[in-house]
């Protein structure tokens, strides 16, 4: 659940996702016109991880300012305890420029285990 309020999660956390089969590794590429492309070794959620917080993911539309301001503080907030993550793809795609730049010094480089379980292919 925290991956889809807080965006992302840390190292160990991504590679136990993937081996559970709930998120997959994704590469995201966030385009700058002053410089050359920010790339993300990123995660995207299956099918399975969606319906299973998608009653968490109702709750971030609700208007009510209360709500809506907890939900803006976990964006903030999110990097409070690991300097280095991993993104969700979601998260990373409705992110401004200056979001990605920030984001891209967090995040963690070459976070996939080598001895992990095969990873899926993305559908497509």
């Amino acid at each position: 659940m925290n991956l889809e309020l807080h965006g992302c999660a840390g190292i160990s956390a991504a590679n136990g996702l993937c081996e559970l089969g709930l998120v997959f590794p994704v590469t995201f590429v966030a385009p700058r016109s002053h410089a050359g492309a920010l790339v993300f070794e990123a995660i995207e959620m299956d099918l399975q991880a969606i319906l299973e917080i998608g009653r968490i993911s109702m709750a971030s539309a609700t208007k009510h300012p209360f709500i809506a301001e907890a939900f803006a503080r976990m964006q903030i907030d999110q990097f409070a305890t690991e300097e280095h993550v991993v993104f969700d793809q979601g998260f990373l795609s409705q992110c401004g420029l200056e979001m990605h730049e920030t984001a891209f010094a967090r995040s963690a480089p070459n976070w996939r285990r080598q001895d992990a379980a095969v990873f899926r292919n993305p559908p497509g």
